[in-house]
């Protein structure tokens, strides 16, 4: 099995794909919290939340439950790690 995304043109149409969701997730006329969008070659989850926005890409043969508990573990690990992932105080020395 190849990797994913070697190509220039996967790189273009992934990079088109994420810019959809974003596009739906701001789009003015539409109040959307959460956009999936399951094509041929991968899936997309876009979530915007008050504290947050994460944009993940998932093979197209995932199920949207499994999105959803990924997703869910991803956010639980970076709550447990946010001081060591982010830097959340800056102290000017």
């Amino acid at each position: 099995m190849l990797p994913p995304y070697t190509t220039n043109e996967q790189h273009v149409r992934l990079f088109e794909l994420i810019r959809y969701v974003y596009g739906r997730l701001h789009d003015p006329n539409h109040q959307l919290k959460i956009v999936y969008f399951r094509g041929e070659h991968e899936s997309l989850l876009g979530w915007l939340a008050p504290g947050f926005e994460m944009h993940a890409v998932f093979s197209p043969l995932v199920a949207l439950e499994t999105v959803t508990l990924c997703i869910d573990r991803i956010l639980t690990y970076i709550k447990r790690e946010e001081n060591q992932l982010f830097i959340m105080k800056c102290e000017y020395f």
